[in-house]
């Protein structure tokens, strides 16, 4: 455990308010929300959480007889975000665009309760996360300062949960930063948990940053890194890493060292699809310097489209209702944060008519009325 008594202070308050009208267990339903969403990308991969709580408190080596039920929950499970910031040069005005993809578990019934939460925390700074009613921090996020946070999944055999879960963490950031080395700080004073990709936008510093975290370990890097540059995946002994000036992307793999020595994905369908990814940033972002188009919100929304996960990779740049059936894209979201404005797509329907959220509308919110 990581977590400010600000946040415990909030469960205490949403259980308070429940138990107001009648609702019992509010605070343990969206604490399970938090944890949820702070597994690891792979169920089997909560042995690692497990033998690090064995390690260090629990001494009950039964609770691995845990890890098969956490398979079968599992088994759905995407954890194939995408995210990226671009600036400078390559932008209309100079200005600083952003986007987050989170591609996880579809229609589970959350999808009818589509939310921004305006948050206004006592010394700190507003912020507005875009997610869903139940699931309580920030999927995705913006503050009034223009900072924009973002989370992938980067599978890690150096996992635990003595740490401070992303969802909070990430509105831990928009509520005490101001611009980039003070959202770093926040990073570096407390533990992470388990593997994820993080990254920090900022209209006011016109960059961003990366975070390669796992337990015990934080990679910073910043646009055009030599660890990318050029960088060997160890894996098939390809290069692998296509970064550029300006400009900072990331999906569900890394390029420090000790990021690729505890990495777990090597040889999975889900590295590929991370790779493939990864690249079409590049290339997109490429493809609009060598024709002279500066990226404005309708360009950057076009790139958070693109790598979506629609389908199963054969035909991922169209929309292919065929295909949604494979599809994981349940929240897209470009961030144009020197505004304070923000473009939503969530994803639509049930069932056979499920849609992914980079096939539907990109919504057009304004938040400087409530930031």
């Amino acid at each position: 455990k990581d977590v400010p008594q600000s946040y415990m202070d909030e469960f205490e308050g949403m259980e308070a308010g429940g138990k107001s009208i009648g609702a019992e267990g509010v605070s343990l339903a969206i604490t399970r929300g938090i944890t949820l969403g702070n597994m690891p990308g792979d169920g089997q991969d909560i042995i690692f959480v497990l033998l690090d709580e064995f390690r260090n408190s629990l001494k009950d080596v039964r609770k691995s007889a845990l890890v098969p039920e956490m398979k079968k929950v599992f088994a759905r499970a995407g954890h194939s975000c995408s995210m990226f910031s671009v600036w400078g040069s390559r932008t209309e005005g100079g200005e600083l665009y952003s986007a987050r993809n989170l591609d996880w578990m579809t229609d589970l019934g959350i999808n009818e309760y589509k939310l921004l939460t305006v948050h206004h925390p006592p010394g700190g700074y507003a912020h507005v996360t875009v997610g869903y009613g139940g699931i309580w921090g920030a999927l995705a996020g913006m503050s009034s300062q223009g900072l924009t946070v973002h989370e992938a999944n980067l599978e890690s055999k150096l996992d635990t949960y003595r740490g401070f879960p992303w969802l909070l963490r990430l509105r831990e950031v928009m509520a005490t930063s101001q611009n980039l080395a003070e959202a770093r700080a926040v990073f570096e004073s407390t533990n992470n948990t388990v593997g994820f990709n993080h990254m920090v936008g900022s209209a006011g510093d016109k960059s961003a940053i990366a975070m390669e975290t796992m337990a015990g370990y934080t990679a910073f890097f910043e646009a055009n890194d030599p660890r990318e540059a050029g960088a060997v995946d160890p894996y098939t002994g390809e290069v692998y890493g296509f970064p550029l000036p300006e400009a900072l992307y990331r999906t569900n793999h890394g390029y420090d060292p000790v990021t690729q020595d505890n990495y777990q994905w090597y040889g999975y369908g889900g590295y590929d699809d991370s790779k493939f990814r990864y690249k079409n940033m590049y290339e997109s972002f490429s493809g609009y310097e060598a024709s002279g188009v500066k990226i404005g919100a309708a360009e950057a929304v076009i790139v958070t489209s693109a790598i979506g996960i629609k389908g199963d990779g054969t035909d991922e740049s169209n929309c292919n209702p065929d295909l949604y059936i494979h599809g994981e894209n349940i929240l897209s979201v470009t961030y144009e944060p020197a505004s304070r404005t923000l473009y939503a797509a969530f994803e639509d329907k049930s069932g056979a008519d499920w849609i992914p959220a980079a096939c539907g509308a990109y919504v057009k919110i304004d938040m400087n009325q409530w930031l």
